[in-house]
């Protein structure tokens, strides 16, 4: 399912979206250039209640959900999941590090970026913010992307340049605030309709 967004009348979930495709795209140099990928099938990530995302991130899948008529279910629904793990992760019953995204498409930023951006470290320094699960699969090959990045022979995106990329779309910060990330998808959901009756659409 796909945003119609010829019909959205909301330029700036199109914004959203044009940063989405250029980090897709960025991050999937890196992978091509590395070999460095997640645990198949993990979910570990998206386990966590204490994900946090921004509304600003949020508003492609709450457009999606306005025009698929799927916005109340989900209202209800994320409303009674606040403090839990993200809504749209489906656990395999076995084992709960183990899963999918059922919103891929339309995920959050931070969901695409992790364990594939570099951070600054405290020399200054570019460092890949891998997870657990990425360190221990390969240690080697995470060591020798650190050396890399140190050395300029390689160019991870790196997570703050594209987090002002992100914020730059609402120089207001209104919606550039971190939340859980069920209460960020419950205020964009909201936001949507705002919107959408202002706009009579």
């Amino acid at each position: 399912m796909t945003i119609n967004s010829n019909n959205s009348a909301l330029p700036l979930v199109d914004g959203v979206e044009a940063v989405f495709q250029e980090l897709d795209a960025s991050i999937a140099r890196f992978q091509s250039e590395t070999g460095w990928n997640c645990r198949e099938g993990c979910g570990d990530c998206c386990n966590s209640p204490e994900v946090e995302v921004s509304v600003l991130e949020a508003l492609p899948h709450a457009l999606l959900l306005w025009q698929s008529s799927k916005a109340d279910f989900y209202h209800t629904l994320l409303t009674e999941k606040l403090g839990s793990p993200c809504a749209f992760y489906v656990s395999r019953p076995e084992d709960r590090s183990m899963g999918r995204c059922s919103i891929y498409g339309t995920r959050p930023m931070l969901c695409r970026m992790f364990g594939f951006t570099a951070q600054t470290d405290k020399a200054g320094g570019p460092r890949l913010a891998a997870c657990h699960w990425q360190k221990m699969r390969a240690p080697e090959l995470l060591l020798e992307i650190d050396n890399a990045l140190k050395q300029g022979t390689l160019e991870a995106p790196l997570f703050g340049y594209w987090e002002q990329r992100l914020s730059e779309l609402d120089p207001s910060q209104l919606l550039g605030e971190r939340l859980p990330i069920n209460e960020a998808f419950l205020k964009a959901i909201d936001y949507v309709y705002w919107r959408r009756s202002s706009l009579g659409i």
